[in-house]
């Protein structure tokens, strides 16, 4: 198995880290105070960083300022949502609401996700399963 990395950009100059190898160790909490440093952050409502990135899974932390929404769902077999901070609504297709609390976690089979709205500031983990990933 080749190692793949994710290259530095101007926006995340200590950005290069591995994306998927044999195995992968992923510091959860140096992402989640990584994120708010960043220009991206002070910018915008949220801020994101992709963990990982396999063929058929990609795990990506996002932060969302309070009433920022997310309104493009991928379209992955499986999405799986874990509230590492905060509270976010997160509205289906058929227009049901889900307030989701930290340290609780929503499945999402394919196409049935519409939105992510945070109630307030917010950071989640998203684990996308499925030929396209996040």
């Amino acid at each position: 198995m080749d190692t793949k990395y994710n290259e530095a950009t101007p926006n995340r100059p200590k950005g290069e880290r591995v994306l998927d190898a044999p195995f992968v160790l992923m510091d959860i909490p140096a992402f989640t105070a990584q994120l708010p440093q960043e220009k991206a952050w002070q910018e915008n409502d949220r801020n994101g960083i992709t963990v990982f990135k396999g063929k058929s899974l990609t795990i990506f932390i996002t932060m969302l300022k309070s009433g920022a929404k997310i309104k493009d769902s991928p379209q992955t077999d499986i999405l799986v949502a874990y509230l590492l901070k905060g509270e976010a609504k997160f509205t289906t297709n058929d227009k049901e609401e889900v307030i989701v609390k930290e340290n609780q976690s929503i499945v999402f089979h394919k196409g049935m996700l519409n939105c992510i709205e945070a109630v307030s500031e917010a950071t989640i983990m998203l684990n996308s399963y499925g030929e396209k990933n996040v």
